[in-house]
């Protein structure tokens, strides 16, 4: 079980390996060393594992990329980094990302 400081450090390595390597299409083509690190959370996503694990049914309300669209959550950033094909656009979602996770404060519970 991911603690949130846990889920939050691997996101951003996650997030910010993709922002500064926008020609990587999905988080697979990572290399092996970062995608063995999230490939079996939820999702790929240490963030949706942890916060499934706390807010079953209510994760995307609770995360710090969730969006809301009309009664709905979702993680928008990451469907569209996962829609673009160009490195641009590519590379502007996963800084939006990685920026609204810095920003997510996280008790530390050492």
């Amino acid at each position: 079980m991911l603690t949130p400081k846990e889920a939050k450090e691997l996101t951003l390595e996650v997030w910010r390996y993709l922002r500064d390597h926008p020609e990587i299409k999905k988080k697979s083509e990572m290399p092996y060393e970062i995608y063995k690190k999230v490939e079996d959370c939820q999702d790929t996503c240490p963030l949706c594992e942890y916060f499934t694990q706390e807010y079953e049914g209510e994760e995307c309300k609770h995360c710090p990329i969730g969006v809301q669209d009309g009664n709905d959550f979702n993680c928008k950033y990451y469907n569209k980094w996962s829609y673009f094909a160009s490195n641009t656009n590519k590379r502007q979602q996963a800084a939006k990302i990685v920026e609204l996770v810095e920003a997510w404060e996280v008790e530390d519970a050492d």
